[in-house]
């Protein structure tokens, strides 16, 4: 019997050298784990600031593209219109008429 006491005590500093790792190891997996959510939430900050940054560009784009768009649609309206008016100077139509075309002419360029 009493050659079981020295395997008892060397279980028992087993059983104490293992738990010191057990908490050596939960102390460095806590550690780890706190710097990996430090990165995890300046990589989802840099993320957001990135999206951010790229929705104001695409929005400025967007708005340069429709003002522009618009004044070539205006632009090309007025060509249109003095071209159209041209042609009721330039033809062989009764005064009546042209006089006609053009309060025609001058209504749809109202509307716009």
């Amino acid at each position: 019997m009493f050659f079981l006491i020295p395997g008892i005590i060397g279980a028992v500093s087993a059983v104490a050298a293992s738990t010191t790792t057990v908490a050596t190891v939960a102390t460095v997996t806590t550690a780890v784990a706190f710097g990996l959510k430090k990165y995890a939430d300046y990589v989802e900050e840099e993320n957001e600031s990135s999206i951010r940054a790229a929705q104001e560009r695409a929005k400025e784009s967007v708005n340069f593209y429709n003002e522009s768009s618009r004044n070539d649609v205006n632009n090309y309206r007025s060509y249109a219109m003095s071209g159209i008016a041209n042609a009721i100077n330039k033809s062989d139509m009764s005064e009546s008429d042209k006089k006609r075309c053009r309060e025609h002419l001058n209504k749809l360029s109202n509307k716009n």
